[in-house]
């Protein structure tokens, strides 16, 4: 017990729920464009039905959208209901014509809404935009697990012509929108704990989620002389997985004990990278690479250590 509580730091974090398992069915209406656009949204860019199959398919067709704004969400689009946690992949096939511009670009585009019919609360994008050769059919398709307090997700086909006043003209054929998998975890609020290795008690993790989007850590551990350092970082949780990215950790040198502490004295020192991954609902692995001497590159699993109270874990 005194071991645990050497690194008994009560923070806010950030983890996932527990989802039910999903289907894989096609939830597009009208996705292989057999005779029309009919089942779609349209947008502010010029849609139409085109004879031209991918499959070369007799009777079926493709939906030729043409497109001139730099906006992800102007062609075709269609709302799905859904709950937070589902893992779901989307995607359709596009074909750019041989003469369209390297500045364009056919995109498949999901946007998740905290309301049940898309209409308020879009929160998070997410778009597909792979490498492609002009006048050929290729694949544009991404996976996403829906974020705590979603709802819904819009699907959108939408050329993009990069530059202004640029005109795209794109085909689309065979979309698809599926709930493909297990969804285990959703970057979460709801959770609040300290983590640490249970192997190595003595140092760990804080972890604070400030919004939908940014998460703030703390490591308190030791350099290679033994010495305390805290390295600290401003990231980002990520909407397709369950990681928290850390571009810029820093640690700070300088500082004497109260009342000695002088701020302008204190320097901020660029570390390293971090990233966290959440295998579990109490447990994680953090991997970390530094250019900074006294450190050096590695990776620990991570363990819940508290919790607060009356917010669970959900599991």
């Amino acid at each position: 017990m005194k071991t645990r509580l050497r690194f008994a730091l009560v923070t806010l974090a950030a983890v996932g729920l527990a989802g039910p398992a999903l289907a894989q069915d096609n939830l597009v209406v009208n996705g292989q464009f057999d005779s029309g656009i009919e089942g779609w949204t349209l947008g502010p860019a010029s849609s139409r039905w085109s004879a031209t199959d991918r499959n070369g398919t007799p009777g079926s067709g493709s939906a030729s959208i043409t497109n001139s704004v730099r906006r992800n969400d102007q062609g075709l689009s269609q709302c799905f209901p859904t709950t937070a946690g589902t893992r779901v992949e989307f995607g359709a096939w596009a074909l750019l014509s041989e003469d369209a511009t390297e500045d364009a670009r056919a995109i498949v585009v999901a946007i998740q809404y905290e309301s049940e019919d898309c209409t308020d609360g879009a929160v998070f994008y997410t778009y597909s935009n792979k490498a492609r050769t002009l006048g050929e059919w290729a694949e544009q398709n991404t996976s996403i697990t829906t974020q705590h307090g979603i709802r819904s997700v819009r699907m959108h086909l939408a050329p993009y012509p990069n530059v202004d006043d640029l005109e795209v003209t794109a085909l689309y054929d065979d979309a698809y929108y599926r709930e493909v998998a297990y969804g285990e975890f959703v970057l979460n609020p709801s959770m609040a704990s300290s983590w640490y290795d249970p192997l190595q008690s003595g140092h760990g993790v804080m972890l604070h989620v400030l919004d939908r989007f940014r998460v703030w850590m703390c490591w308190f551990t030791f350099d290679a002389m033994g010495d305390p350092s805290w390295i600290c970082a401003l990231g980002r949780s990520y909407g397709m997985s369950t990681t928290m990215i850390f571009e810029e950790a820093f640690i700070m040198e300088g500082g004497m004990f109260p009342p000695d502490f002088d701020p302008d004295m204190v320097n901020q020192v660029p570390w390293g990278r971090i990233e966290i991954e959440f295998t579990a609902c109490n447990e994680g692995v953090m991997r970390w690479t530094t250019d900074v001497p006294g450190y050096s590159d590695g990776e620990m699993p991570l363990r819940r250590l508290t919790s607060l109270w009356d917010n669970p874990c959900g599991d």
